[in-house]
C-alpha cells in the first residue's frame, strides 16, 4: 500500500428517484500507470420505506464515469427495514493522473425512500493505491 486517501460525510440523504447521485467522493494521483486503486466503501443507518418496496442501488464511479455497481436492491420494506451498505472495487486507472473517486446513490424503484446515512453512522469511502 502506497497510499490512503479517505473521506468522511455524516448528513443523510433521501433517494426517491433512479437518478444515479453522488453521495461521497475523494482525490487519489497514483505514483505509477501500473498501480490499482483498491476502493472501500461503507454506510449505515440506511433504510428503506414507503407504500411500496423501495429498492437501492450504490456504485462506484472513476472521473464521472460507473466502473461497478457494488450493491443493488440492498432494501426493501413496506414500513422501514434498517440494513448497512459495504462495498469494495479494486481499479485499473492506468494513469498517473488525478483520479476522482465517488460513491453514488440511487432507488432503483423510484418509489418509497432510500435513505443513507446519518451522523451517528457515517458513509465512509477509502482508497488505496496499490503497487502494481
Amino acid at each position: 500500500v502506497l497510499q490512503v486517501v479517505q473521506a468522511i460525510i455524516t448528513t443523510t440523504t433521501d433517494y426517491t428517484t433512479s437518478t444515479p447521485t453522488s453521495r461521497v467522493s475523494l482525490s487519489i494521483t497514483p505514483s505509477s500507470a501500473s498501480n490499482k486503486i483498491m476502493l472501500f466503501y461503507n454506510a449505515g443507518d440506511c433504510y428503506a420505506s414507503g407504500s411500496t418496496s423501495a429498492k437501492g442501488a450504490t456504485s462506484f464511479y472513476r472521473n464521472g464515469s460507473s466502473i461497478r455497481t457494488v450493491t443493488s436492491e440492498v432494501g426493501r420494506g413496506f414500513n422501514t427495514m434498517w440494513f448497512v451498505i459495504a462495498g469494495s472495487f479494486l481499479d485499473s486507472p492506468s494513469s498517473t493522473s488525478a483520479q476522482t473517486y465517488a460513491v453514488f446513490h440511487f432507488n432503483t424503484s423510484a418509489v418509497g425512500t432510500f435513505r443513507v446515512g446519518d451522523s451517528d453512522m457515517p458513509s465512509v469511502l477509502t482508497a488505496m493505491e496499490i503497487a502494481g
